[in-house]
């Protein structure tokens, strides 16, 4: 039986057009998992007092739209280090099936630094990472924002070190698909490295160096996907805890009180729309997606 939340209204299903854009009945199912996916996150953050806040697009949506960018898929929201080992650390007794927080630590077949909350009876498949081994329910990133030191020389530093451990991290329990020689053989040699240690020795430090500079300023940075989005999406630490509580679809997200700062940084004129060419889905063809059975399910039905 499909699944189905007891939050959302039966009439949100249906296909409508937005902004020109056709939304599916199908994408709406996405989105309706998501929804739930937030709620059921606020609710424990906000029972146990831990600051939690849309990101990115997430924020953009919500100022923008009230809600979804018609053509994405997807809700981000982050927390500071503290916060986010905070619900970590309550996550195995508050969430319950088929909620999941899913992290380095606990689904160890694919490295992914932050966090995600999925629901493990649908399915959101990475692409690149199908093993039957790892939990591939759709998601909301839960991503970690740390200190981002300004100083170029100790940023280097941090950043040299952080690509050797990520990459440790990458290659410790894949399996592989790269296709590049030069890319193979420092896949191999990191594996190699990795394997005389336990694999929480590595993932204890990859966090240690992401974090290095948390205590010592106010700006933090989203050091999980690389030197651009470091750069460009950051926020100061007041900014990410002052939120208000808006509209989004059917539900309020926490979002900077001081968005318009923040929406500018990130995407300068945020109210203009991208070209009808550029409206695609965000994850098309990087996720496969059925809200309406397991990832389990859908493995099995591949078999046959």
């Amino acid at each position: 039986m499909p699944w189905k939340s007891s939050i959302i209204d039966d009439s949100f299903y249906q296909e409508e057009i937005r902004c020109g854009c056709r939304v599916s009945e199908r994408l709406k199912k996405i989105w309706a998992v998501e929804l739930d996916l937030m709620n059921e996150l606020l609710r424990v953050c906000n029972k146990h007092d831990i600051h939690v806040c849309a990101f990115a697009g997430t924020i953009l949506g919500a100022v923008r739209h009230k809600g979804f960018i018609p053509w994405d898929d997807d809700m981000d929201v982050c927390l500071t280090r503290d916060d986010y080992n905070k619900l970590c650390e309550v996550a195995s007794s508050e969430f319950k099936y088929p909620y999941f927080l899913q992290t380095a630590e606990n689904d160890t077949k694919f490295f992914c630094p932050h966090g995600r909350f999925r629901n493990s009876e649908t399915t959101g498949i990475i692409t690149w990472n199908d093993s039957v081994d790892y939990n591939n329910g759709i998601a909301i990133d839960v991503y970690v924002l740390d200190g981002y030191i300004e100083n170029k020389f100790l940023f280097l530093m941090q950043y040299t070190r952080w690509r050797i451990i990520r990459t440790i991290c990458d290659t410790y329990n894949s399996e592989g698909r790269v296709f590049k020689p030069i890319d193979r053989f420092v896949n191999s040699f990191c594996k190699y490295i990795g394997k005389s240690q336990e694999y929480n020795y590595w993932i204890k430090k990859y966090y240690a160096i992401t974090s290095m500079y948390s205590k010592k300023t106010s700006r933090l940075g989203l050091y999980d996907l690389g030197r651009y989005y470091l750069r460009n999406y950051w926020v100061y630490k007041d900014e990410l805890e002052d939120v208000i509580y808006v509209p989004f679809e059917s539900i309020k997200l926490p979002i900077p009180r001081e968005y318009d700062r923040v929406l500018k940084r990130i995407y300068g004129d945020y109210m203009s729309f991208p070209s009808e060419e550029e409206r695609a889905a965000w994850h098309g063809g990087k996720i496969i997606y059925d809200p309406d059975i397991s990832y389990k399910q859908y493995y099995e039905n591949t078999k046959k």
